[in-house]
């Protein structure tokens, strides 16, 4: 109905990857922007990420930045950081991040929640 200039959905809530491209799509050509929400985790900014670069109309990508260094090696320095308004896709197989149980290890008694 035209009631929105534009749709933040994010990664963990919109259901799957699947339907964050379906969204997007749906949103494509109806003059209202898609820019997914994403300041979560490193797994969930790979996913999004992903669906960034297979969208045909995408206005921003909304990402953690800085908040932390656990951010990054979780996944052992697999995620570039952005330059000059662009982000990389992670290589490697499926979302191209993996936790690294070895981080995780430091962390499981410390009190700290990864959500």
């Amino acid at each position: 109905a035209g009631a929105y200039d534009v749709v933040m959905p994010d990664i963990k809530y919109v259901g799957s990857i699947d339907e964050m491209l379906a969204l997007a799509r749906r949103l494509d050509g109806s003059g209202t922007a898609f820019s997914p929400h994403n300041p979560s985790g490193p797994v969930s900014h790979a996913a999004s990420l992903h669906c960034c670069a297979a969208v045909a109309t995408m206005e921003r990508l909304e990402m953690q930045f800085d908040e932390t260094e656990v951010f990054d090696t979780l996944v052992g320095g697999r995620l570039a950081l952005p330059a000059g308004g662009v982000s990389a896709l992670p290589a490697g197989s499926g979302l191209g991040v993996s936790l690294d149980p070895e981080v995780l290890a430091c962390y499981r008694d410390s009190g700290v929640v990864f959500a």
